[in-house]
């Protein structure tokens, strides 16, 4: 039987302040924003950029860490995989983080 695999690595800038969560099961969870910008070359050869803004949650004890830890403005490094379903009442995808780590 093959086994699927879901891992992503994003490098962005934090765009928002984290927000923190409780959760149904009386654990926490902490939201955030990154904005990650694609830059390319148009076909005229001048410069274009596209921005992608991705949610992405920690869970467990790294809640703590990472609200004391995270600043707006810089930019990090996240390891995670890819979750679906409904968050913040609405239907979504977003990175469940296996670890944050400034990207400067």
């Amino acid at each position: 039987m093959a086994r699927d695999s879901n891992l992503t690595l994003i490098v962005g800038e934090l765009v928002d302040e984290p927000e923190l969560n409780d959760l149904k099961n009386s654990k926490r969870s902490l939201l955030f924003t990154l904005k990650n910008t694609e830059r390319f070359e148009l076909a005229d050869g001048s410069p274009g950029k596209h921005e992608n803004f991705f949610l992405f949650e920690v869970l467990g004890r790294n809640v703590d860490i990472y609200l004391r830890g995270l600043t707006v403005g810089d930019r990090y490094e996240v390891t995670g995989y890819l979750r679906a379903g409904k968050l913040r009442g609405a239907e979504r995808v977003w990175v469940r983080c296996f670890n944050v780590q400034s990207a400067e």
